[in-house]
């Protein structure tokens, strides 16, 4: 291809670091603007002479061991998609902390069983596709299997054996904050519900699995309709109708022989510690 000017445009793949037919800079205006630069189609192009021009690794500003080259990743700071796993159910999200597999393995740990996802990686029981778009979407998107982009705005997809937390603005569910609770793998038993990107309190998630977590995700909802936050929310009066709630379903769930030993254990220390804060707290007479 030839530009406006008569220079030979031949470029490099964006996301890959080597050379293939015509470069598209991804919308994103070089550092030096100049002669060699023409626009066509809203589309920027760079030919040799810009900064960013079309060397090998004008991906990443020409620098690969800072900018996370040459695995043919991109030079701006995006974030990245994750998987795990949590009892037999894989989640796929977004880690706004996490750039690479290196970032993954510091932030939850070498054997966390948190595994970076490749942009173009097939989830969702190969109904989805994940990947990094820096031209509609600075925070990453998803694909179904028709190809169509998935709305990012707050979805969460339900599927056999799988979540997909396709949100991924601010009052979407940060799923890096489930799991962190009073109690191994739960996502709402505690103070610590599911947040949102910018930390607050997000009940957009919906549990499906577990007795206690479904009785305490109704339990937090109901604190939430009354405004109910913190301490001060735990032991007000306010706040009694939703506890001798949970405190009834959670004697239900101890003395169910048909739910596990662990669900047992969680509905348990429930039914003992919300009866000890209503009875310190709110029962008028004692």
């Amino acid at each position: 291809m030839t530009g406006m000017f008569g220079v030979h445009l031949q470029n490099f793949d964006y996301y890959n670091d080597y050379v293939i037919g015509n470069f598209v800079f991804a919308a994103q205006k070089p550092v030096i603007e100049n002669a060699y630069t023409y626009e066509e189609n809203g589309v920027l192009y760079c030919a040799s002479g810009t900064q960013k021009g079309v060397y090998r690794y004008s991906y990443c500003l020409n620098n690969p061991l800072k900018y996370v080259g040459p695995s043919g990743q991109r030079w701006q700071d995006v974030d990245d998609w994750v998987e795990r796993v949590v009892y037999g159910r894989t989640e796929v999200y977004y880690d706004r902390n996490v750039k690479s597999q290196a970032d993954v393995d510091k932030k939850y740990g070498k054997n966390s069983g948190v595994k970076h996802l490749a942009d173009g990686s097939i989830v969702g029981n190969g109904l989805y596709t994940v990947y990094y778009d820096l031209i509609n979407n600075i925070n990453g998107i998803i694909k179904d299997a028709n190809g169509n982009i998935v709305n990012n705005d707050r979805n969460i997809f339900y599927g056999d054996g799988y979540i997909l937390f396709a949100g991924v603005t601010d009052g979407s569910v940060n799923a890096a904050t489930l799991h962190k609770n009073w109690f191994d793998n739960s996502s709402y038993i505690g103070p610590n519900n599911p947040k949102d990107y910018i930390g607050r309190d997000n009940y957009d998630y919906r549990p499906t699995w577990s007795p206690t977590e479904m009785a305490a995700y109704r339990h937090d909802k109901f604190y939430d309709a009354l405004g109910a936050k913190g301490p001060l929310g735990a032991i007000s009066q306010r706040t009694k109708c939703a506890d001798l709630t949970l405190i009834k379903e959670s004697k239900l769930i101890m003395n169910n022989p048909n739910v596990s030993a662990s669900e047992r254990r969680r509905a348990k220390s429930m039914y003992y510690g919300f009866s000890i804060l209503d009875f310190l707290f709110k029962t008028t007479y004692r």
